[in-house]
């Protein structure tokens, strides 16, 4: 076998290894969000298990809300990390979601 032929095998595998291994996954969240002392604040958080579900929830609970807003989420299902929230919809008032 070539020099050549075996590293593009090796970069096949370490590909697909890479691939195997992040394990991560998109889950859907709404955040309702209430006026504390004349500034908005995150309330609540509620699961959607797909986006439309969380579209759905979040037009469903608007008007009991100051604002609210449906969000995607990449999580690593390894380690438990998150990357920033995706904004996918938002009625009334919000503020910036910052991952902990």
């Amino acid at each position: 076998m070539s020099t050549l032929k075996r590293f593009d095998n090796l970069n096949n595998l370490e590909h697909k290894a890479n691939k195997r291994g992040a394990h991560m996954s998109t889950k859907f969240i709404v955040v309702s969000f209430g006026m504390i002392a004349a500034a908005v604040a995150p309330q609540r958080t509620i699961p959607a298990s797909t986006d439309t579900g969380a579209l759905r929830i979040a037009a469903a609970i608007a008007p009991r809300w100051a604002g609210v807003a449906a969000y995607a989420v990449e999580v690593n299902e390894d380690t438990g990390l998150a990357a920033a929230p995706r904004l996918l919809k938002s009625f009334g008032k919000t503020a910036e979601l910052n991952p902990a």
